[in-house]
């Protein structure tokens, strides 16, 4: 039938399963470059004349050999990531990324890739990054812990001394789940961003807010097998928004989806008389440095 002639049969765990095999009998300085490389003496026979193979260096991994030779790690997880900062970045994701964001005039950046943060990637031991098979497991633990970052400026002079306070916290968890289904990705976000703005003059308090918003979604990628486009599936979720301050303003709203629509949605509740939003101040947490200067004047 079908089966006998290869109709219908998913054969992607057999190639995966045949590369790996194949992959455990190179030289192992090529071992972790294996999803990388596609050669081989009889393909190469194949495709090339006799000439153009004596022409060239038939050693595929002497580069990847000289690199490591510069690596001062033995621990395993260090050296292979050390390869991939030399080839697999530059020359594959790097390089991709850089000429679709120019066929489409985009600049981009890539803050994860600054020098002071690959020399502080580099000291972490490999039992934190990679605990288990659970991969980016520093980050996904940095994302998911409460992040609070304060700042406070003092200014004094004409016989008053002025502190500006502002607190972030910004935890946001996210998670990707397949549930065996390879044509179906599962994923849930939850943010808890809350911002606090504070003025204080000569001891006394002049002027303070809190903006907050509250994210909880789950949803769901659902991938054609025939290579149409993906589809949005059982996405829900709610998220609330809400600021006040001294000033009496007040800002609320709250949106709930249910099934990929929009289930209810409310604006002003918990504020007296509905929104009140005072023209002194702004609803992000972050009032005018030019306004706040108006209200805390004695």
């Amino acid at each position: 039938g079908d089966a006998a002639l290869g109709c219908g049969v998913d054969h992607k765990p057999l190639v995966v399963l045949r590369r790996f095999v194949e992959g455990a009998r190179l030289d192992p300085a090529g071992l972790h470059m294996r999803w990388q490389y596609f050669g081989g003496d009889a393909l190469d026979a194949r495709l090339f004349r006799d000439a153009v193979l004596r022409s060239v260096d038939r050693d595929r991994f002497a580069p990847i050999g000289r690199a490591l030779a510069r690596c001062n790690s033995s621990r395993h997880l260090d050296r292979e990531i050390f390869v991939d900062t030399r080839f697999t970045m530059p020359d594959s994701v790097l390089m991709k990324v850089d000429k679709m964001s120019m066929a489409h005039a985009l600049e981009i950046r890539v803050p994860l890739l600054d020098h002071h943060l690959i020399e502080l990637a580099a000291t972490i031991p490999p039992r934190l990054k990679f605990p288990g098979f659970r991969t980016r497991a520093i980050y996904r633990q940095a994302l998911t812990q409460r992040t609070t970052s304060t700042a406070t400026v003092t200014t004094e002079g004409s016989g008053r001394r002025t502190v500006d306070r502002i607190a972030l916290s910004y935890p946001l968890d996210m998670d990707y789940t397949y549930d065996g289904d390879k044509n179906r990705q599962d994923a849930t976000a939850a943010q808890d961003f809350r911002t606090d703005v504070s003025r204080t003059v000569n001891g006394g308090d002049a002027f303070h807010s809190a903006f907050r918003n509250t994210l909880a979604v789950k949803s769901a990628l659902l991938f054609s097998s025939t290579g149409g486009p993906a589809q949005r599936g059982g996405e829900e979720g709610s998220q609330t928004v809400t600021y006040e301050d001294s000033l009496g303003s007040c800002y609320q709203r709250s949106v709930v989806t249910a099934a990929n629509v929009l289930a209810s949605f409310q604006d002003g509740v918990g504020c007296t008389g509905g929104n009140r939003l005072n023209w002194l101040a702004q609803p992000d947490g972050a009032p005018a440095q030019a306004l706040l200067g108006r209200v805390s004047e004695p």
